[in-house]
């Protein structure tokens, strides 16, 4: 069995400024590896920043379309506005069914009411 006795004994914020006080330098040869093995995975990332930064020749819409996130995405984008503009226009009576209790007005809109006109644009705040 060890002794409790010998650890209880020091002084430990003696041994901790003694310990302080001593500078601890690595060697040339570790700094020589660290500074090669630097290097190498610079060259490694420059060549690999190098290889996907080079222009796409794909065009401006196969950019917009990689942008999107490819085939997939731009189908569910498509689908959802298609059915969007199918539902404002055709105005289901299912909708207008459950909408109308939510909406309690007497106020009837024309789309021209919607469209902007440029009078509303020179007018001041």
């Amino acid at each position: 069995m060890t002794d409790n006795n010998a650890f209880e004994q020091i002084d430990l914020d003696a041994l901790l400024e003694q310990e302080s006080k001593v500078v601890v330098q690595p060697s040339e040869q570790l700094m020589s590896r660290i500074i090669q093995d630097a290097d190498h995975t610079a060259d490694q990332l420059n060549s690999t920043l190098i290889r996907r930064t080079t222009p796409d020749t794909g065009g401006f819409w196969r950019r917009i379309l990689l942008g999107l996130g490819g085939w997939p995405t731009f189908a569910g984008l498509t689908t959802a506005t298609l059915a969007g503009i199918w539902i404002g226009y055709a105005s289901p009576d299912s909708v207008s069914t459950l909408s109308s209790g939510l909406i309690i007005s007497d106020a009837s809109y024309e789309l021209a009411d919607f469209m902007p006109v440029f009078s509303d644009f020179q007018e001041e705040g």
